[in-house]
């Protein structure tokens, strides 16, 4: 069985993430690049889900024990999960952004 190649696209290194003491108002632009990112992280999530499921088909066909595989298996769902959820959040900051563009007497 060979290994499965996983494309990650590799973060911006020109980026300077916030930081607690660089604390400044977060911008749509920022919170649309962020969106990109868990694009990118969710997909490359899946692609390890999908390799990870894939491999333990294989095993199981032939015999091997795939219990530890399936536990990392779990891990990799939940870790997506977490990812979708934190996705969300930035769909409703942006949402909220823009509200703000839209409407500055908003106070959202």
């Amino acid at each position: 069985m060979q290994p499965t190649r996983i494309e990650v696209e590799p973060q911006d290194s020109d980026e300077e993430l916030p930081t607690p003491s660089a604390a400044r108002p977060l911008t749509l632009a920022y919170e649309r690049r962020m969106l990109a990112q868990a694009d990118r992280d969710i997909a490359a999530a899946q692609a390890r889900i999908d390799a990870q499921a894939d491999r333990l088909a294989t095993l199981a066909r032939d015999g091997h024990e795939i219990g530890s595989g399936r536990r990392l298996l779990d891990v990799f769902k939940a870790t997506l999960q977490a990812m979708v959820e934190h996705r969300q959040m930035i769909v409703e900051q942006i949402e909220r952004l823009s509200q703000r563009e839209t409407d500055p007497k908003t106070d959202a």
